[in-house]
């Protein structure tokens, strides 16, 4: 099997590309929330602050994953959690859509932001 010679710059810029762009989804996926709790309020027949209350759990799984994935990835390497960190994150994006009751939906909140290492 004949291996294609890449140079240095290319790999970079392929991470950066890929590093810069895994960013911005796990921002956006943050982010969007806030202009939608109306709509997701109604659609789930739920308070408008009930509905904050899925922004509430993303940023408190945040703050207790972004404490613990400094010693995880010290003790299984960065890859692995970072890989595990996106394949979380694309499950509970996933599963987010498919929600049927704002209790499933808070669940997947609560498990959506995990920091890649």
């Amino acid at each position: 099997m004949a291996q294609v010679a890449t140079s240095p710059s290319v790999n970079q810029a392929l991470f950066l590309a890929m590093t810069g762009t895994a960013m911005f989804l796990t921002q956006t996926v943050s982010l969007i929330l806030a202009p939608l709790l109306v709509a997701l309020a109604a659609d789930f027949d739920v308070s408008v602050a009930a509905a904050g209350q899925l922004a509430a759990a993303t940023f408190a799984a945040w703050a207790v994953s972004v404490v613990s994935v400094g010693p995880i990835s010290d003790s299984f390497g960065r890859r692995p959690v970072a890989v595990a960190g996106l394949t979380l994150l694309s499950i509970s994006t996933l599963a987010s859509g498919f929600a049927s009751s704002f209790g499933v939906l808070l669940e997947c909140a609560s498990s959506l932001d995990w920091p890649e290492a």
